[in-house]
């Protein structure tokens, strides 16, 4: 599943121009995969990987980006462990 969205990710201009606007690459959105999972966005919600589906979708996408930091999320006034734990629950929120 994660080598369909990657690859389908790179053919979309919004996606693209997207990580350019951060300085983001394809090969962040894998390791952004890959930690959402590990903090427990590796879940289906209404028919959505959790993971997956929050990189497919630009308005998720978007605060991913806004907050990524390279091996973490940070988000303002919280620490790197609250931080990582604030967006995985809005991310989850976002697709119930």
């Amino acid at each position: 599943m994660k080598t369909i969205v990657y690859t389908a990710g790179k053919r979309q201009t919004h996606t693209t121009n997207l990580l350019a606007e951060y300085g983001k690459t394809f090969d962040d959105l894998r390791n952004i995969i890959v930690k959402l999972e590990l903090l427990g966005a590796g879940q289906i919600v209404k028919g959505h990987y959790v993971a997956v589906s929050s990189i497919a979708f630009l308005k998720q996408l978007r605060f991913i980006l806004q907050h990524w930091k390279g091996e973490d999320f940070m988000v303002e006034n919280f620490d790197s462990k609250n931080s990582n734990m604030k967006v995985v629950y809005i991310l989850i929120r976002s697709f119930e």
